[in-house]
């Protein structure tokens, strides 16, 4: 009878895979509205502020064989 009741439980790799499946679950099922609202939701200027604050701390590198000409137009000057 021992040996019916042992293969009945789940092996300690079955209950490790279940909590696993559990928490990325309730990860899931947070971060999925919360992603839903700040998309839709004013929070996006906050968002796109922070981003143009941290790009001025990493600049593009220029290559130096890239020039540019402005030509000015006097017909166009106001």
């Amino acid at each position: 009878m021992k040996a019916l009741d042992r293969q009945d439980e789940p092996s300690q790799a079955q209950r490790l895979f279940r909590g696993l499946v559990r928490e990325w679950l309730l990860v899931s099922l947070l971060l999925l509205p919360l992603t839903a609202l700040l998309s839709l939701s004013s929070g996006l200027p906050l968002n796109n502020l922070l981003y143009d604050r941290l790009r001025t701390l990493a600049p593009l590198a220029v290559a130096p064989r890239l020039l540019v000409v402005a030509i000015a137009d006097p017909r166009r000057a106001s």
